[in-house]
């Protein structure tokens, strides 16, 4: 594991690191004709009555206009986790227009339809499924903290065969949202972007993220991570990183800076250790109980289906901790709860709660309490 470490650390030296701003344009290029998805993903909390919502606007395998491979899809997806409900709607493939490197400033960054739009300061949605469940929405987007959470590796086309980037890992969301005839107003209330690109998925991921942590305005919590295949070295390397930020100042663990980064993760409980170059620790832990998830499924370019359990209403914790000189005790400079974190284990695995089978993970009912604490 070191050398690997190594090896990566020496390979991002000779990357040159640009604007991390383009990768919230489309990346797919038009002469490509292999597999290829991304989307563009956005969750929000609504505060006084806890109902949460995501929503995605995505393309798999763009270069299919004919749609001769099945997978392949441009679409808009909405889900509330109150309802237990998503509505997707599916457009033909040549119905989006993408912004460029040199597109103008005000275009959209991404646009299906008429009513389907994103903007570095805006997002809006007007979708409807064979069922006619429909969904609209608006909000106005102001970005609070961005994290680059594959670090050089980021700026390494094809070093792995997917790619996650929390452009927004806390904004501020102004708006409403219509879901099925439940209207719901926001006013600030803190939201989370990312973006995820690639070429296939990896073996599993997970993810855990909040921006509103208990008697701590302005915290911001976003980890993720999983099994990618890295480009001509295989599943090799699992691990998740972690970046919080804390008081105006911003903690960075990441495997691909060499950082040391022990954990538990799947679904069932998701646990992380970390310690960075600057002598800084961190301990995160994360559950809901099973009721709260929903299964988020995922089309890969191939076909196969990955089912993403997630929850936006889940409890984590982090101890945040700093020590002067290698050796010496740690000092804690954070130690924080909340029970709006976005949690999420995905893989191509389904589980099931009552499942016997050894080779599954424990259900919640095994590993915690109605009232877990961390001890």
């Amino acid at each position: 594991m070191m050398k690997i470490s190594i090896i990566l650390i020496i390979i991002g030296l000779f990357v040159n690191a640009g604007s991390k701003d383009q990768f919230n344009e489309m990346l797919w290029k038009s002469h490509d004709r292999s597999d290829w998805y991304e989307w563009w993903y956005y969750k929000v909390v609504e505060p006084k009555t806890q109902k949460a919502y995501y929503f995605v606007y995505g393309l798999v395998n763009p270069w299919d206009t004919k749609k001769e491979v099945a997978a392949s899809k441009v679409f808009v997806t909405a889900g509330s986790f109150s309802e237990k409900l998503i509505i997707e709607q599916q457009f033909p493939m040549n119905s989006y227009s993408a912004r460029i490197d040199k597109s103008k400033k005000g275009d959209p960054i991404f646009k299906i339809g008429e009513n389907n739009f994103l903007t570095p300061t805006e997002t809006s949605g007007d979708i409807i499924n064979e069922k006619k469940q429909h969904v609209r929405w608006y909000f106005k987007t102001e970005r609070q903290w961005e994290f680059n959470a594959m670090s050089w590796a980021l700026f390494a086309p094809e070093i792995s065969n997917i790619f996650w980037y929390p452009i927004q890992a806390s904004l501020k969301m102004t708006g409403w949202i219509d879901f099925n005839g439940d209207r719901v107003e926001f006013d600030n209330a803190l939201g989370y972007q990312d973006r995820n690109w690639g070429r296939s998925f990896p073996k599993w991921w997970a993810w855990i993220v909040s921006q509103n942590f208990k008697n701590s305005p302005g915290t911001v919590l976003a980890s993720g991570g999983g099994l990618p295949r890295i480009k001509g070295l295989g599943n090799i390397l699992d691990g998740v990183c972690i970046g919080v930020f804390h008081q105006g100042k911003e903690y960075k663990f990441r495997l691909t800076d060499g950082h040391r980064i022990k954990m538990n993760v799947h679904f069932g409980k998701w646990y992380v250790e970390a310690i960075n170059h600057s002598n800084e620790k961190i301990i995160l832990e994360a559950y809901a109980p099973k009721e709260k998830f929903m299964i988020l499924p995922f089309t890969t370019p191939q076909g196969e289906i990955f089912k993403d359990y997630e929850t936006l209403n889940g409890y984590a914790r982090f101890k945040l901790y700093k020590r002067k000189f290698l050796g010496q005790p740690w000092s804690l400079i954070a130690d924080l709860e909340t029970d709006e974190a976005g949690i999420e284990y995905g893989s191509y695995q389904e589980y099931s709660p009552t499942s016997s089978s050894e080779d599954q993970p424990p259900t919640f009912e095994d590993l915690y309490e109605k009232q877990v604490k961390l001890q």
